[in-house]
């Protein structure tokens, strides 16, 4: 880090810096007073940043941050050194003035980070202004930049019980004083009964609809409403309606005339003098209109800012609508990522502003497929089922979504399209909805509900929007996750022998059969040197064409007991025994045995239930490799497996073939050659497969030819054309190799992530409803994404997750034959963190786009 600016020295205060380390190696419970006040990184040099972090290592570990402990948590790390030796430590506690002033030098910390925050947010500023091409695109980031610097102020210290009292009764007395309550207001009875008076300072408010359900003349109501009755100050910015819209909106429901004949102009008498009334009412009230192109937080929180400063204050503000909004990255393609990062960020700028903002949001057209189009909160949530299974990045095992909690870390697609470990923040079950199954040319499998969002070339797309044929994106290759276990290679190799041509049924022996000689002799010696006190009882003839043995332990009296065989209670203890061939399934024990317990698996399985062999197809000799099993659940393993080491393939639709009764399933190894090479490189096969594998590294046609699922998507073509080079390449099915050649060419970041990316797009080859089944959410803030089933899908819903209050419009069909529509409107508060739930109904004169309260219970 830089410590000059200019020839002057960056703001910074070295002093403050010692005395508060000093003061918590003196006073551990300080740090409770000002952690939340300083971070490490706000400490200006990195001796005070290495100790810092060891003293709140050591607490959040339950034990004394004193000098003892710091310098041997320091000198464990190899961080001692770094930290300037005991001698700066001891230094640091005797030059402490007195540990009484450490909320004093963390706030003079604090305030010197913030500037020298400040100042690096200018330089990048300038660095922006010289290298961008593109004004608006500058200050856009520049934007960015300042808001991420304002945005570490929400974060506030903790205070006691008492001062938060003290601050309430102050708030209570501020405003008994200027005559107004401690909420806003909407006039609508119901709705301020559930609100606890109405809107207040701080809430980030969802109303949500379909379209034509009145939201925007709803939060337009609500806004002339605060207006009217509280002379409120309110800001709204549209992105779908022009002022001219909005203002006649207004007009027409305070003057109680129909919008089409105030746009039309013919107005009598009457109504002239309605709208002069009407006019000069609203004159009088505070409310300003933004009409936008474009938007972001930024924008929000700037114009609201500078509103508020020059009206003194600001007490509402309404955005329409969400989906218009853009996010800060302007990343076009993470669409449903964006929309994530906004509702964040307009949560921050109702708490810095302390105003509510009410910003109206569409609806999944999911609901119109439910009986009574009745929305649920649900709604606003994506969810895939309990048994969806996602990857453990610390074990390698595959873990049911169910079963996952808060704090674990699952594989997820981070920058330039890399897979790697992400930390996950909730999971929580939502209730039984309708889900459908989804399955790639891959064969891979997964079951969501309609509104789950699936990463396509062209960004984030829901279920709802997808169709057979459509690319969505897998993962081709993992990061390493878990440990490696070579000592398991031999007991992994063994399961794989047992996958394939095992036995291990209840109330029947454990047993193997195969006609390879070397298969078998090698799981003899794996079980001989495993369990010396297992007998393997031989049990095919010496003219048979295979060998064929059980596994059993003889006691002294000669007779066998039950849970006596150590092979079979270590089969149990792996969740397998008593498997049939048709639920056979890959252990945990193999996953998480990192991917040399992946590979002897296959090797094992592929001696057993796989096949290496010469095909010819279009005149042309090739080689192929691929299992056979009647296990579907066993195939998706296998898949999983492969991929682990880097090897796509595909399980094939169940097909029947001669003499078989229940579905087979083909896990047919991709056949380009670099995915087949590597899957002969790391497959350590001992019998005839295995010398069949050396066969295929030596003889193999190595030519690049249809690249396959491999193929680059058709945008990229596109691409091309934009960058005006490869027009032989363009409307092409692109090899990886072509993008990566064209991306060192012209420098494109855009190919450059395709060539590398660790991401397959396939096609969907199904989606087929299932019925109903209980689903769950998970939330995973760092990459708002993750894996699972073998599909990169989207975090939950984060509108639901940041919003305090969600409201929904809805209308029940309440007509009966030959009546005339009945003009009534169900409104839910669905959610509520503050206070309750609960429905209400408001009129809506559709003429006037007013709400009004229900004179008469509702029909």
């Amino acid at each position: 880090m830089a410590t000059e600016l200019g020839g002057r020295p960056l703001p910074q205060s070295v002093e403050a810096e010692a005395s508060l380390l000093g003061a918590l190696l003196l006073d551990a419970s300080l740090l409770d007073l000002v952690r939340s006040q300083v971070q490490p990184d706000d400490l200006s040099r990195e001796t005070h940043r290495v100790i810092y972090r060891a003293i709140i290592e050591l607490a959040d570990s339950g034990r004394e941050p004193s000098f003892a402990a710091v310098t041997e948590l320091l000198r464990t790390k190899s961080e001692l050194d770094e930290a300037g030796g005991p001698a700066a430590i001891i230094g640091l506690i005797e030059g402490t003035p007195s540990p009484a002033h450490a909320r004093g030098y963390a706030a003079v910390v604090e305030r010197t980070s913030i500037l020298r925050r400040i100042i690096g947010a200018a330089q990048d500023m300038m660095r922006l202004a010289l290298s961008s091409g593109e004004p608006r695109v500058a200050v856009e980031q520049a934007q960015q930049l300042l808001f991420r610097v304002s945005e570490r102020r929400l974060h506030r210290e903790v205070v006691t019980l008492r001062e938060a009292l003290d601050g309430y009764f102050a708030t209570i007395d501020e405003q008994n004083e200027q005559g107004r309550g401690p909420a806003l207001s909407t006039r609508f009875e119901s709705l301020d009964t559930l609100l606890g008076g109405g809107l207040h300072p701080g809430d980030l408010v969802i109303v949500a609809g379909r379209p034509g359900m009145g939201k925007t003349s709803f939060a337009l109501n609500v806004m002339r409403n605060a207006a009217l009755q509280h002379d409120a100050v309110a800001a709204v910015f549209s992105l779908e309606m022009t002022e001219e819209d909005l203002t006649l909106r207004l007009l027409s429901g305070l003057a109680e005339i129909d919008g089409g004949r105030l746009r039309r102009g013919s107005l009598d008498m009457e109504e002239l003098k309605a709208i002069n009334h009407a006019s000069a009412e609203l004159m009088q009230r505070q409310i300003f209109i933004e009409e936008c192109t474009r938007l972001d937080v930024t924008d929000v929180l700037t114009h609201a800012r500078k509103l508020q400063v020059r009206q003194g204050h600001l007490d509402l503000i309404v955005i329409d609508y969400l989906q218009l909004m853009e996010g800060l990255s302007g990343d076009e393609e993470n669409r449903v990522q964006e929309v994530a990062s906004i509702t964040r960020g307009l949560k921050a700028v109702a708490r810095e502003l302390e105003v509510p903002v009410v910003v109206v949001s569409q609806l999944s057209r999911q609901i119109e497929r439910r009986a009574g189009g009745e929305p649920k909160l649900s709604d606003l949530r994506e969810c895939v089922t309990g048994d969806t299974r996602v990857i453990d990045a610390e074990t390698g095992q595959l873990t049911p979504v169910r079963d996952l909690r808060a704090g674990a870390r699952i594989l997820g697609l981070g920058d330039a399209q890399v897979v790697g470990p992400f930390e996950v923040a909730d999971v929580w079950s939502t209730g039984v909805k309708p889900v459908f199954r989804v399955t790639s040319q891959t064969g891979r499998a997964i079951r969501t509900t309609a509104n789950h969002p699936f990463l396509t070339p062209t960004g984030w797309r829901r279920l709802e929007e997808l169709s057979r044929g459509d690319l969505v994106a897998t993962p081709m290759r993992l990061s390493d996750v878990g440990v490696e276990r070579p000592e398991r290679a031999e007991l992994c190799r063994l399961l794989g022998y047992l996958a394939g041509d095992g036995t291990y049924q209840k109330w029947r022996a454990v047993g193997f059969i195969s006609s390879d000689e070397k298969t078998f002799a090698d799981v003899l010696s794996i079980v001989g040197q495993t369990w010396p006190e297992i007998v393997c009882r031989i049990k095919s003839k010496p003219t048979d064409n295979f060998q064929e043995t059980e596994f059993s332990r003889t006691f002294d009296n000669g007779y066998g007991r039950p849970y006596g065989n150590p092979m079979r209670e270590w089969l149990r203890e792996l969740g397998i025994h008593g498997q049939m061939d048709t639920t056979k399934r890959v252990p945990t024990y193999v996953f998480e045995s990192g991917r040399v317990g992946a590979a002897n698996f296959l090797a094992g399985y592929l001696e057993t239930d796989g096949s290496v062999k010469k095909s010819v197809k279009n005149g042309r000799s090739r080689w192929v490799a691929h299992f056979d099993t009647v296990s579907h659940g066993l195939a998706l393993d296998a898949q999983a497996l492969l991929l682990k080491l880097g090897i796509v393939a595909t399980v094939n639709a169940p097909a029947f073939y001669e003499a078989s009764t229940v579905p087979i399933y083909r896990i047919q190894v991709n056949e380009v050659w670099p995915n087949l090479s590597r899957f002969a490189e790391l497959i350590p096969a001992r019998g005839k497969k295995g010398a069949l594998l050396r066969r295929v590294l030596a003889s193999a046609d190595r030519r690049e030819t249809n690249p396959g699922v491999f193929a680059m998507p058709n945008e990229l073509s596109v691409r091309l054309a934009s960058l005006e080079v490869g027009w032989r390449d363009q409307a092409k099915s692109m090899r990886r190799s072509t993008a990566g050649k064209y991306a060192e060419l012209t420098g494109d970041s855009v190919l450059r992530t395709f060539a590398t990316s660790d991401l397959l797009l396939e096609p969907i080859r199904s989606i087929e409803p299932v019925g109903e089944e209980e689903v769950f959410d998970l939330r995973v803030p760092e990459s708002g994404n993750f894996i699972a089933d073998g599909f990169v899908i989207h975090n939950s819903g984060a509108i639901e997750q940041d919003a305090d209050i969600v409201i929904f419009l809805w209308k029940r069909d309440r007509t009966r034959a030959g009546e005339a529509i009945i003009p009534i409107l169900d409104v839910r508060v669905a959610k509520h963190r503050h206070g309750p739930t609960g429905d209400f109904q408001l009129y809506f004169d559709y003429e006037y786009t007013r709400f009004r309260e229900l004179t008469t219970p509702a029909a």
